[in-house]
């Protein structure tokens, strides 16, 4: 079963202090929503909202045309994932996967089939009779997972289930967690810190900050057309480089740094600049660690730069660069290594400029 999620101008206040600021979204049937941003931005407030966990100061959630606002948690036909797993210790696999049937009053031969094919799923069937502390993280996690998709509720809530995982762990679980929405096709929201996780996951991302809604969009659309510096910066690893400079609207708009780097900006972005900017304005040029890359004798605009610092990884190295009176982060691929000390051509090689304005961090290019 999968429905449709809709926050309509929720607010969500503490002590006068409102956490959620008017925020409203629409999650569609079958869509996995990710709700993003550093830590404090109100995204973990949201889902337990949602969840009935937190009761909204005003506005309204409304779960497949019903308003659920001001149901508890257990009428809301929802399971939640949390960080901390929430395992029954001196429970089973099977006990804790099954817990939630059995306080529903399920007969125990329809339980016996639900957890054991969640268990299928799960990769989880030979670990049916261990304890949680006989378990690894990722299988304490994806017992949890378990538990929540044998109740088939209309919503599934993901508290950073990841985030107490190490780095190998969270990959194999971000596979485990897309590849069951897909068996599923459930409706599911998402809340995380990390970009990488967002990017991966999502059908369309939810960019917070302070409460509000910075951008909703594809991954790609965040990635490539962001609509402020702060979506910029937060979407992306290595994180954009940001150079402060003019705006110069002759025949052929560039942007010129502090330090006299110019940098003509591509023709499909000459209106655009042109009805955005004014001559001169003081903006931010956004630099992705992949847009400049090593020059060949076809690149036209080349830019020297010397290598600060160098982080070999092994296909890439991401290498900080100055250039003119800035530091660069970019990402060098093979064949090349540069080294700390040496001076390199780059040549800008993106099909994408990334300008924004000074004052109000707004996109002045798409």
């Amino acid at each position: 079963m999968t429905a449709s999620l809709e926050v309509k101008d929720v607010v969500k206040s503490y002590g006068g202090k409102a956490v959620i600021n008017h925020l409203s979204f629409k999650a569609e049937p079958g869509e996995f929503i990710v709700l993003v941003g550093p830590s404090g931005c109100g995204k973990s407030t949201m889902l337990r909202s949602i969840a009935g966990l937190e009761d909204i100061s005003s506005g309204s959630i409304v779960i497949d045309g019903r308003d659920v606002s001001k149901l508890p948690p257990k009428d809301r036909d929802i399971a939640m994932v949390f960080q901390d797993y929430a395992l029954y210790p001196h429970k089973t696999v099977y006990e804790n996967i099954a817990f939630g049937l059995r306080i529903r009053k399920m007969q125990e031969s329809e339980i016996d089939r639900l957890v054991r094919d969640a268990a299928d799923k799960l990769n989880l069937t030979p670990f049916l009779s261990r304890k949680p502390a006989e378990l690894s993280g990722g299988q304490r996690q994806r017992v949890a997972i378990g538990r929540a998709i044998v109740r088939k509720p209309k919503i599934f809530l993901f508290d950073e289930p990841l985030s107490n995982l190490d780095a190998k762990l969270r990959t194999t679980m971000r596979a485990t967690i897309s590849q069951l929405h897909s068996e599923l096709g459930a409706t599911a929201v998402y809340v995380t810190h990390d970009q990488v996780e967002a990017m991966t996951l999502a059908t369309r991302i939810i960019v917070l900050e302070g409460g509000k809604v910075q951008q909703i969009g594809t991954p790609l659309q965040l990635y490539y057309h962001p609509a402020n510096r702060f979506v910029a910066q937060f979407i992306g690893s290595p994180s954009m480089t940001l150079i402060e400079g003019k705006l110069l609207l002759s025949e052929s708009p560039e942007f010129v740094s502090d330090s006299g780097v110019r940098m003509p900006l591509l023709p499909r972005y000459h209106n655009i600049v042109r009805e955005r900017g004014t001559e001169g304005q003081s903006v931010q040029w956004g630099i992705r660690a992949e847009n400049l890359t090593i020059a060949t004798s076809n690149d036209k605009v080349v830019f020297e730069a010397k290598v600060l610092l160098t982080e070999p990884l092994g296909a890439l190295t991401n290498t900080l660069i100055k250039l003119g009176k800035d530091e660069v982060m970019v990402s060098i691929p093979e064949p090349h290594r540069p080294k700390k000390g040496e001076t390199l051509s780059l040549a800008f090689t993106s099909t994408h400029n990334y300008l924004f304005d000074q004052a109000s961090g707004l996109a002045v290019t798409d």
